[in-house]
């Protein structure tokens, strides 16, 4: 999976993104079925967004939906999000400022080494960019190396070590140790919309929209 030279923004359809189609499916399989009022509120969309939003992820085979108990995932869409999860294992969101952060809402994201590689050839500056680009004030981008966390150069190499901070010790909690990215976001707005902007960018870096089979 590879995606193209300059990320375009992912367009708002109906009030949702493609962000928000790998998040249902990450909230289904997580929490189980789903009824469309409560989508709406984890999402952040409205209801007729969230209908929408689970109509489209019926007609792609991930989602099917019972009257009673509400959207769940099917056999695709199980398949689908433990792909998504093989890129981002995992992803976390705190309220609270972190030092070195200047932001406070900061969506991190532990990316798996073999993506890592995929996604810092684009450039760090590309990363930064396209979050910014997504409506975040700014991202975070820093390397793994055993239980050592560097923030990352314009190259992509070791530079800063944050491993002392509360920011560094959260990574290492949260991504354990190894050889790994975590990539970093904030928006003033909530979680939800700190997460987005990193996410749409690796859904772009990595191409992952083929898999939902949509393009952007």
């Amino acid at each position: 999976m590879a995606g193209g030279s300059i990320a375009p923004r992912v367009s708002v359809r109906r009030g949702y993104t493609l962000y928000h189609m790998i998040k249902l499916l990450d909230l289904l399989d997580a929490q189980g079925p789903l009824g469309r009022s409560l989508i709406s509120r984890r999402l952040g969309i409205g209801e007729g967004s969230s209908r929408s939003l689970v109509r489209e992820l019926r007609s792609l085979g991930l989602v099917e939906t019972d009257p009673v108990g509400g959207s769940y995932l099917t056999d695709k869409g199980y398949s689908v999000i433990k792909m998504w999860r093989e890129i981002v294992r995992r992803s976390i969101c705190i309220e609270e400022r972190l030092d070195p952060s200047p932001w406070g809402f900061l969506s991190i994201s532990c990316i798996s080494k073999p993506w890592a590689s995929i996604i810092l050839s684009r450039g760090i500056l590309a990363i930064r960019d396209s979050i910014v680009r997504a409506g975040c004030a700014g991202a975070l981008i820093m390397g793994i190396y055993g239980f050592d966390i560097y923030m990352l150069d314009t190259l992509g190499k070791p530079d800063v070590s944050i491993s002392s901070t509360q920011l560094g010790r959260v990574i290492v909690r949260e991504c354990g140790g190894g050889e790994s990215l975590a990539i970093a976001s904030s928006s003033a707005g909530s979680c939800i919309d700190s997460e987005r902007c990193v996410w749409e960018t690796i859904v772009w870096f990595t191409g992952f929209e083929k898999i939902l089979g949509k393009s952007t």
